[in-house]
């Protein structure tokens, strides 16, 4: 699901560059002691910076690019990344959804419209289990009249891995996530990569917030902050139903008289 959003190999060094200046400038000011649990698994170690202040500079670096786009986008990646509740992680909690997308979206970018007066609530959910057997499309038709390819069912778990990548689950969700795709489109042999990617989406909007909204910006091609913000004033207002995936129950094995011959 490439897109505009591709990061260059200049700008990738620009940001490292950036944030390397920045913590040598401000070292003390970053570093904390590192706590009993943490220097005896690291003796070597004396003080760490947080992730959460590297995340910061990240950001401020990638605020220097006109669109913002990637700086929305290295969030998500980022700060939608869920972690264990133990306390083991130097990392901070990942956001859980819509609310807190939009939360720092507000304070990233002032200019952006108030927030919505109320969310619509719905508690509403479905439940799906896969075919015992899903059936593949063969031969995907691409954009831009390109040459039709065999469909890669690899590349295509690969796609839905990205948008889920450090969510809960996420390995679950993403392989349940293409089975659900793939059984919508039954009985189609030839399928455009415009299907699968709208599926791909339609999907991660029942599943997770914020892998739907890291698909959202490639495949709807939201090239500013605000298209961005609208996408998740829409999930607050209209959230989808919950989709849960189960298991298929096994099949039981039929049995009859035995053959006498």
């Amino acid at each position: 699901m490439a897109g505009h959003t591709t990061t260059s190999t200049k700008m990738i060094d620009e940001v490292a560059n950036g944030v390397s200046a920045n913590l040598i400038r401000n070292y003390k000011k970053a570093q904390r002691p590192l706590r009993a649990a943490e220097r005896a698994k690291f003796p070597h170690l004396r003080v760490a910076v947080l992730d959460s202040a590297t995340i910061d500079m990240v950001e401020v670096e990638l605020d220097r690019d006109e669109t913002r786009i990637q700086r929305v986008l290295d969030a998500l990646s980022t700060r939608g990344r869920q972690f264990p509740s133990s306390g083991k992680s130097l990392s901070p909690a990942g956001w859980a959804g819509a609310t807190d997308v939009l939360n720092w979206l507000l304070k990233s970018f002032p200019k952006l419209d108030a927030p919505i007066s109320a969310a619509v609530q719905q508690n509403r959910s479905f439940r799906w289990s896969p075919p015992v057997r899903t059936h593949h499309p063969t031969t995907v038709l691409k954009k831009n009249n390109r040459e039709p390819a065999k469909f890669a069912y690899g590349q295509f778990l690969k796609s839905i891995q990205y948008a889920l990548d450090g969510r809960s689950n996420a390995e679950y969700t993403a392989d349940m996530a293409a089975k659900f795709v793939l059984d919508s489109l039954s009985g189609q042999t030839t399928v455009h990569s415009a299907q699968l990617a709208v599926g791909i989406l339609t999907c991660l909007r029942h599943v997770d917030d914020i892998a739907y909204l890291r698909c959202a910006v490639m495949v709807k091609n939201l090239r500013s902050v605000t298209l961005i913000a609208e996408e998740v004033y829409g999930l607050m207002r209209t959230p989808s139903p919950r989709l849960q995936f189960e298991r298929p129950a096994p099949r039981s094995i039929q049995t009859g008289e035995p053959m006498v011959s």
